[in-house]
């Protein structure tokens, strides 16, 4: 009889699934499933809930002992963490291609140890994708200081690969950035930073194309020649992967 029972949680459970996070049928509701930028999202705080453990989720490697395989399965062209406010922080990555993909184990440093903080599944039909496919998880994190964030990536299998690590700063540690004239009235702006870094300085239009776009560690940055608009300044720091966006408005004064 459990055997039964069992049997027909797991599969209303799979038939029943709600994009908007609403209930199961039959008494099935666990709380900590919903969906994230396409692809469904596991919170991982109750692996306990009801139903959830009778589906075969792989197994977390929190150690990070198990070797990679010589083949990676996933191409990850871009995978950034940004802190949104004081309590949330925004991880984004995008996989060029995608091979017998699993999902995605998001991970938080604690000590020496890592946290698993949600399970992504891959957004691929069957976990195959030739084409770019983006992710996006906000974490509720008030933590003080730096924050550390990897991706662990799971194949059919169970092999695992590792993101590299990325670090987020809390709000009274964020460096101070500066982009001004703002508004600008001759389509040229200074964008000033209080201490040097690697970084990438990309300067998107409204329409969120890429118009002006440089790898740089000085601490001042000039960019010109930009059209009337609204512009969004994003400034990359390549060694934590951390993300800072500012608003900049040209509008260029007129000759009477």
């Amino acid at each position: 009889m459990k055997r039964v029972l069992l049997f027909a949680c797991t599969l209303m459970h799979v038939l029943a699934f709600s994009q908007d996070c609403q209930s199961f049928h039959n008494g099935c509701t666990p709380p900590d499933w919903c969906t994230g930028g396409g692809a469904q999202v596991r919170e991982y705080q109750n692996p306990a809930a009801n139903c959830v453990n009778d589906l075969s989720l792989p197994t977390p490697d929190v150690g990070g002992n198990n070797p990679a395989p010589n083949t990676l399965p996933v191409r990850l062209s871009s995978f950034t963490a940004e802190r949104r406010n004081a309590s949330q922080i925004e991880l984004r990555w995008t996989t060029a291609t995608e091979q017998s993909n699993r999902g995605f184990y998001v991970q938080r440093k604690n000590g020496a140890a890592w946290d698993n903080v949600a399970f992504v599944f891959s957004a691929a039909d069957d976990g195959n994708s030739a084409t770019p496919l983006n992710y996006a998880y906000r974490d509720n994190n008030k933590n003080k200081g730096l924050g550390q964030y990897r991706l662990q990536q799971v194949d059919l299998d169970g092999k695992v690969t590792y993101s590299d690590v990325r670090t987020v700063q809390d709000e009274t540690a964020k460096v101070h950035m500066q982009v001004y004239p703002n508004p600008s009235q001759n389509g040229s702006a200074t964008i000033t930073f209080d201490a040097a870094a690697d970084r990438e300085v990309a300067v998107l239009d409204a329409g969120g194309r890429t118009v002006r776009q440089q790898h740089t560690t000085a601490i001042t940055v000039v960019v010109d020649n930009l059209s009337d608009g609204f512009y969004s300044i994003r400034v990359t720091n390549r060694t934590t992967g951390e993300v800072r966006v500012e608003k900049l408005m040209v509008r260029k004064k007129r000759i009477q």
